[in-house]
């Protein structure tokens, strides 16, 4: 279920990331690693102290693992393919496209080819099943934490370990319209087996072909066929962690969506300002602040002022921003009014609103609300305003009423959230927002995040508004041309690049054979005529001492 280097260091990143939290909850705990590989996922917890057992039977990883970690105490490397039962078994070896034995691929199962592998030899092997290890106790029973990544063969695996007890399982899987055909081991098979021992919570850790990451939360009811990656099992008992995980992932989605933004408007900064210059922020709706770190990483003398009403969002901005004296962090809404107000606080805090939820439960607290051209003519200590960022749960129209002195005084670039859907009640328009920055004299340079619903339907994204004056100070280039970010149509241009390069790699080695050939047969002939002209002396020399004799 592996793609490209890229595709795999992503996913490990996400991945790890999940283990990090898991080797923190849990102590000096133990693991165990099928399908190993080069130690990559071993390493981690072998680092926090972890005791590790680690089955790898490709010899080229085996000994890449051997050398990556060396002897350690607390590690067992063993040679082994884990299955279902202890025994022999077929083993089908996997090939890069000159031959070489490849890095991965490599299964029990008799898996596809597809672009980035090719069938290779099928040896014989000997297995191991994790209950015959237990029985004859080789490891240990209760573990806690089992990876198994055996390119297929994972549901095999866990019915041969239903006397381990573990807390946490990783298993991979794929679609069935993935590349590698319908997989031998059901997603959907594989959490009805867990579910039957115990594990009804889980993380799903979904790569779809344009390479993003997904998490779904014991659902895979919007799993595409087509995608394929890891899945994390929480037993019942591990409630707490569980909880933590989610959260983690949602910080990790949030984090992405952050770094997409803040690197385009980094990119776009540039045009005006040098990263030693000093720029202005103001962020309406801060929740965490991650956007805001990123911007003062890239631009170290910025200074911020940010915004946030949930009373547990803004203790965190105080603690995260503590050491950062040019970032000020307010505890009050903005909007086109001033007074206090009812405020809306939903399960996922993100979602907090001045707007009453459509169709969620919430909670209510009363908060202070003011706009943007008061507090600024009244309290603030910026000279100046480069950036203002909006994300107020559909209240982001009333936000740029309240602003109008600020942003004709100062011409800011503006990013702000707008939402195509219903989410509340009263929410603004995406065409009010739009009408309201063209008589701002904006126009739109960008749209991020974008985010859909379920059906399919554009649910909400961030859009980012330029004066039109400082279109010109953004240098271009003469007969400058337009670049395609449509995701899937740049990865099948890819795709048909990749095959093409394949075909002709194939046509430059079925070349090269034939040139290898010819040149034996041209070495073989010339073999035989040096024979012929030895013999035809010979003939000549036997003939002239005959003549002489005479």
């Amino acid at each position: 279920m592996k793609q490209n280097q890229h595709f795999i260091t992503t996913l490990q990143s996400e991945e790890q990331k999940l283990y990090e939290l898991i080797t923190k909850k849990i102590s000096l705990g133990t693991m165990i690693d099928v399908g190993a590989h080069q130690g990559i996922v071993t390493e981690l917890f072998l680092m926090q102290g972890w005791k590790a057992y680690a089955f790898e039977p490709v010899v080229i990883n085996m000994e890449k693992l051997k050398q990556r970690l060396g002897d350690q105490d607390n590690l067992s490397i063993r040679a082994e393919a884990v299955s279902d039962i202890s025994g022999v078994k077929s083993f089908h070896l996997a090939l890069n496209a000159d031959g070489s034995i490849h890095e991965y691929y490599h299964s029990l199962e008799n898996i596809k080819e597809d672009s980035y592998h090719k069938k290779g030899q099928t040896i014989s092997i000997e297995t191991v099943s994790l209950n015959d290890l237990v029985h004859h106790q080789e490891i240990p029973q209760n573990i806690d934490f089992l990876k198994i990544d055996t390119e297929g063969h994972d549901l095999t695996v866990l019915k041969g370990a239903d006397q381990l007890r573990c807390l946490v399982i990783s298993v991979g899987f794929w679609g069935d319209k993935y590349a590698l055909g319908k997989p031998p081991s059901p997603l959907d098979e594989i959490i009805r087996f867990l579910q039957n021992r115990g594990y009804k919570r889980y993380i799903v850790i979904e790569k779809s072909k344009d390479n993003k990451t997904y998490f779904l939360y014991s659902s895979i009811k919007n799993i595409k066929d087509d995608s394929w990656g890891n899945i994390l099992f929480f037993h019942d008992s591990q409630d707490s962690l569980y909880q933590d995980a989610i959260a983690l992932c949602e910080e990790i989605k949030l984090s992405h969506q952050t770094q997409q933004e803040g690197d385009f408007l980094i990119n776009i900064l540039k045009h005006f300002h040098h990263r030693d210059e000093e720029i202005f922020i103001v962020y309406i709706g801060t929740y965490r602040g991650d956007f805001t770190s990123h911007l003062i990483h890239n631009f170290p003398r910025a200074r911020a002022i940010l915004f946030e009403p949930t009373p547990n969002s803004f203790s965190s901005l105080l603690k995260k921003f503590a050491d950062t004296p040019p970032v000020k962090v307010i505890n009050c809404a903005i909007s086109n009014y001033e007074g206090d107000d009812v405020f809306y606080l939903l399960e996922d805090g993100a979602t907090n609103s001045l707007l009453h939820p459509v169709n969620e439960s919430s909670s209510e607290i009363k908060i202070s609300v003011t706009t943007l051209d008061n507090y600024w003519q009244e309290k603030s200590n910026l000279r100046q305003l480069d950036i203002l960022k909006i994300d107020t749960q559909g209240n982001d129209f009333k936000v740029l009423q309240g602003a109008k002195k600020v942003i004709k005084k100062y011409s800011p670039c503006i990013l702000v959230e707008v939402i195509f859907i219903q989410l509340y009640q009263t929410q603004d328009s995406y065409y009010e927002i739009i009408k309201c920055m063209h008589e701002y004299e904006y126009s739109l340079a960008n749209i991020l995040n974008i985010h859909y619903s379920e059906r399919g339907i554009l649910a909400f994204a961030d859009l980012l508004f330029l004066p039109n004056h400082k279109f010109k100070q953004i240098k271009t280039t003469p007969n400058q041309r337009f670049s395609c970010h449509d995701v899937e149509y740049l990865l099948t241009q890819n795709q048909l690049l990749q095959q093409t390069c394949d075909e002709r790699l194939a046509i430059i080695n079925t070349l090269d054979q034939a040139a290898k050939e010819r040149l034996t047969l041209i070495e073989s002939l010339d073999t035989e005529v040096k024979r012929l002209k030895h013999e035809l002396a010979k003939v000549k020399s036997k003939k002239k001492d005959h003549y002489g004799r005479g």
